[in-house]
């Protein structure tokens, strides 16, 4: 956490990388991977239009929530750890940790989702594909 404008940046996804934009870089394009993988497979398997529209939206959320995060991490933290930093460094600091606090924000909020998603599509697709198996639905329709 940035106290009294010393260098300490939180990191919410330490395991993906050191630098906090980095961590969240990788966090979104791997969500953003694993999103169109799932809305590929549950359309090939359900043929849910709806379901795998939301699937590619948040997919498309993720990657540009990678596209920010790896700007982010071009341009990188502010720092006024220094002494006798200017007011114009320090306020600079406050929004460099603003930033980077609303991106983690959205980061865990695709995460989350992302783990969400891919369990109610496996669950649907494990669901329909028990119903009906490839190459049996002209004898599931004709016992109807």
């Amino acid at each position: 956490m940035l106290v009294a404008h010393y260098c300490a940046f939180p990191n919410v996804f330490p395991w993906f990388g050191d630098d906090p934009y980095e961590a969240l870089w990788h966090v979104a394009v791997l969500c953003g991977v694993v999103l169109g993988v799932e809305a590929v497979v549950v359309y090939v398997f359900t043929h849910s239009r709806r379901v795998s529209g939301v699937l590619a939206v948040m997919c498309i959320a993720a990657v540009a929530l990678a596209i920010v995060a790896g700007r982010m991490a071009v341009v990188g933290l502010v720092c006024a750890g220094v002494p006798g930093a200017s007011q114009q460094l320090g306020q600079a600091a406050s929004n460099s940790y603003n930033t980077l606090v609303a991106l983690q924000s959205l980061g865990i909020l695709v995460a989350v989702t992302t783990v969400v998603l891919l369990v109610l599509g496996g669950i649907l697709v494990r669901r329909r594909r028990h119903r009906y198996l490839p190459g049996q639905e002209s004898e599931v329709a004709e016992s109807r």
